[in-house]
């Protein structure tokens, strides 16, 4: 069986990166997640000797959060000027790291590129998700209409 090195150190990079993206910056309204879904996205993420002959890279969505870093504050500054709200502001914001996320995953099957998901965690009263994925019929309890 193969050993897997180096994941000790991996799963604490990984809290680290937990811990600040949970800092909120949006005045207790909320924030931003960009993620991918299928269960090896760390792995491929995380793995920079994979070679990937139908294209994507590794660090596909560390990329391109590092990349609009510098501009972040201005573009939820420009899109809060044509009235839109700081929560779908970040929206905004996190759907263009999606997006640039998904020319960047690397491409075996698909399913990890269509596993990318972009989510609005609210805080508050108001405590509710916005997402870019169509949301679930409601649950419906046995013995009621």
């Amino acid at each position: 069986m193969p050993k897997v090195e180096g994941l000790k150190k991996l799963e604490q990079r990984i809290k680290q990166m937990i811990k600040e993206a949970r800092k909120d910056t949006t005045g207790g309204k909320g924030s931003a997640v960009v993620g991918f879904t299928q269960f090896y996205a760390v792995f491929v993420h995380e793995n920079l000797t994979a070679n990937h002959p139908k294209g994507g890279e590794a660090k596909y969505l560390e990329r391109p959060f590092r990349n609009i870093k510098p501009q972040a504050a201005q573009l939820v500054q420009q899109a809060m000027k044509k009235g839109v709200s700081m929560p779908q502001a970040l929206l905004l914001l996190a759907l263009r790291v999606q997006r640039e996320a998904m020319l960047l995953v690397p491409i075996d099957t698909g399913a990890l590129r269509a596993s990318a998901f972009t989510r609005l965690e609210r805080k508050g009263p108001e405590k509710y998700p916005v997402t870019n994925k169509k949301a679930p019929p409601p649950k419906v309890k046995k013995g009621t209409k």
